[in-house]
């Protein structure tokens, strides 16, 4: 290649490379995997009139460059890239928020609650905390009682307690999570323990997804079987589903918490549990509450069943509550985002027939 070919390569190059994603392909329906909007073409004309020519030019430009930077054409790419690379050297390109395991397990890093120092044994809850968190869930179970309902309670372990032989760090002392189900067993309050029936069955089938921080449809129809076998115990108007009440079909799933979040488009092929008779279902988002953000209520009726169930949790009890509002006539979920409401009004008003208070374990501190 000679000097003149070589200038006009060099130079066509770095022009389709100035060119963003919008200018090449209008069309286009890209992905941002950094999670945010795309910056829209700025216009040198809808800048602070206020401003001086000077700095006018300044806020342009620095504007455009922004607009440049979100929309060329290579740069999802290039981020995709970067992190299957990190994948396949075992190193999590956000360590904080996601570290990959043996056989690319990916686990939820620290920023999520301290979730890695609390599980390993890092940082045990003092005798103070645990001491706190056993007069909550007393008085919870106190105030249930002085209203002749049964106060249920149960914990979702994080993968890390169930798969640890994939994660690279060890234990060095009891997790929160074993604390806290140690205490709850010397109490007389109905406790459903659910860490002792994941970790027996975990070698029989896969309990949660590889890509994903919640138990999968095995780990919570698991769950669900045996908190609802205790529940019936106590309130025999409280049906639970059988095998032979769901159809299970297996589905591509992509809506994966832990490779969103490093940017990996990647599908696991899971048994998905249908109930055969599907309730009415209604949500309700309550974005006003100053303590718990995003709020959600949900309200279902099954005319198949009688009895009634106020729930209180999170995600994990999300993946049960359809299985749940099939099996009881009515149901009322509240899902709480920054800890687990327990709406002491609403009981009272509801008069169910059982009260069930799960959390998940890196949230194990709100019980106090």
């Amino acid at each position: 290649m000679n000097r003149k070919h070589f200038i006009l390569f060099t130079f066509g190059l770095l022009l389709f490379a100035a060119i963003p994603l919008k200018a090449l392909f209008p069309n286009s329906n890209s992905i941002n995997l950094e999670k945010r909007e795309a910056k829209k073409k700025p216009s040198f004309h809808r800048i602070d009139e206020t401003l001086s020519l000077h700095h006018k030019i300044k806020e342009y430009t620095k504007e455009y460059e922004q607009y440049y930077n979100d929309n060329y054409v290579l740069k999802n790419r290039f981020i995709e890239l970067y992190n299957s690379l990190k994948l396949l050297t075992k190193v999590s390109p956000l360590e904080k928020k996601v570290i990959i395991g043996q056989d690319e397990w990916l686990f939820l890093g620290n920023e999520h609650s301290n979730i890695v120092n609390e599980t390993l044994g890092f940082s045990p809850l003092s005798q103070e905390e645990l001491s706190a968190i056993r007069t909550s869930v007393l008085k919870k179970k106190a105030f249930c009682d002085s209203l002749g309902i049964p106060f249920f309670i149960t914990l979702a372990p994080d993968k890390h307690s169930i798969y640890s032989e994939y994660f690279p760090l060890k234990k060095v002392n009891v997790s929160r999570l074993e604390q806290v189900d140690e205490l709850l067993k010397q109490t007389d309050v109905n406790y459903i323990n659910i860490l002792d029936t994941l970790r027996t069955e975990k070698d029989r089938l896969p309990l949660y997804y590889k890509n994903d921080s919640h138990w999968n449809y095995n780990g919570a129809w698991l769950a669900y079987t045996k908190i609802f076998k205790k529940i019936q115990q106590a309130c025999p108007t409280i049906h639970y589903l059988t095998q032979e009440d769901i159809n299970i079909k297996a589905e591509p799933f992509t809506v994966l918490d832990l490779s969103n979040m490093i940017s990996l488009n990647v599908c696991e092929y899971i048994d998905i549990y249908y109930p055969k008779i599907l309730p009415e279902v209604n949500t309700i988002e309550d974005e006003a509450h100053p303590e718990f953000i995003n709020l959600v209520r949900y309200h279902a009726k099954s005319s198949n069943f009688n009895g009634k169930i106020v729930l209180y949790g999170d995600s994990f009890t999300k993946n049960l509550y359809l299985w749940i509002s099939a099996s009881v006539g009515e149901t009322f979920f509240c899902q709480g985002v920054g800890g687990i409401y327990f709406d002491k009004e609403q009981i009272i008003q509801e008069k169910p027939d059982a009260v069930l208070y799960e959390i998940v374990e890196r949230e194990i501190e709100n019980l106090k």
